[in-house]
Order: structure tokens, then C-alpha cells, then sequence
């Protein structure tokens, strides 16, 4: 099965949580967030966007890039 997804790129100018309403609208299957879509590195914020990407069924893909 096919997967789709998006990056936090492609629109520019939202925050990672926008972004994770955008994509579950659409009804992607994964989110890829850029650093600089996260509003915040406070570890409360994290937690809770991880949560909310859980509830709308979002595995978060993480690239490493070098």
C-alpha cells in the first residue's frame, strides 16, 4: 500500500500544528515537519504536538539531514 505525505515546506508560513491541520484535511497518511516549522523546543509543546499528530494518525517522519 501506498503511502502519502507532505512537508511542512511546501507551505510555508505555519507553525507545525497549522501544518498537522492542513495534512490531516487532505487525509495524508505521514507528516514531515521542517525545524523551522516548530514554534517552540520547550519540552510541554513537543509533547503535545506529538500527541495531537497521534490523535489524527500521523507517523512524524524525521530526516536526518548532513
Amino acid at each position: 500500500m501506498m503511502k502519502i505525505g507532505t512537508m511542512s515546506l511546501n507551505v510555508r508560513g505555519t507553525t507545525a500544528t497549522q501544518f498537522a491541520q492542513i495534512v490531516y484535511d487532505l487525509g495524508f497518511d505521514v507528516i514531515e515537519l521542517h525545524y523551522r516549522a516548530f514554534e517552540s523546543t520547550d519540552v510541554n509543546y513537543l509533547r503535545d504536538l506529538k500527541k495531537d499528530l497521534m490523535r489524527k494518525g500521523l507517523p512524524l517522519r524525521l530526516h536526518r539531514y548532513q
